[in-house]
């Protein structure tokens, strides 16, 4: 849900008897397809200065200041072997920053910071299976994902369609857990439910960018 949020502005929701997208309505230039000679394996692009430009973007239009970046796999050899890149973090005089990758618990890798414009750089290395069973990248391939730690975001969570829990009074909760026993063989069946829907309550806190 995470993922479709923070890439379409979206989040299909579907289960039993469901089937609705949620609609967060992320502004058009917080969605943004680079092509051409603004793809980072051109050779004339500039990387660092298309994330100045998104990060001011995202400050000017929710008032929060971005301080993440979150590079698709490719996407992130491209910064790393980019022309442009590396002629301003090899500048003496000027310190833009430093690359200097490190290794995160559950797929996550710190890359570095750079100082101009101030944004933490990682990846993460996580798969999802999407509803055709398909193994897909937690974060798109050829994607940048940029946003603030601060934006207003929360987790919620609705009521579980669930008899027992509606008698009992329940109207939401984070996990709904039920047991019961079978006869003849016995068996005892654990079940656990959730009800959960991710909300980027500041949608116009991020940006997504398709940059290869």
């Amino acid at each position: 849900m995470a993922r479709q949020a923070l890439t379409t502005g979206q989040v299909t929701v579907t289960g039993e008897g469901v089937n609705a997208v949620v609609d967060f309505l992320m502004p058009a230039p917080h969605k943004i397809v680079h092509t051409g000679t603004d793809l980072w394996t051109d050779a004339g692009s500039d990387p660092i200065g298309d994330l100045r430009t998104w990060k001011r973007l995202i400050a000017q239009d929710s008032g929060r200041s971005a301080d993440r970046c979150i590079l698709g796999a490719t996407a992130a050899e491209a910064f790393r072997v980019n022309t442009a890149v590396k002629a301003q973090l090899d500048t003496r005089r000027i310190d833009m920053g430093i690359i200097r990758p490190e290794e995160l618990p559950d797929g996550v890798t710190y890359l570095g910071f750079l100082n101009d414009p101030g944004l933490d750089l990682f990846t993460y290395d996580e798969w999802y299976l999407d509803d055709n069973d398909v193994e897909q990248p937690m974060v798109p391939v050829d994607r940048i994902i940029m946003g603030s730690t601060r934006a207003d975001t929360v987790r919620a969570y609705g009521a579980i369609q669930d008899e027992d829990a509606i008698q009992g009074g329940m109207v939401e909760a984070q996990y709904y857990p039920k047991s019961w026993v079978t006869k003849d063989p016995s068996v005892r069946h654990l079940l656990l439910q959730s009800a959960a829907l991710v909300i980027p309550k500041q949608i116009d806190a991020f940006v997504t960018v398709k940059v290869v």
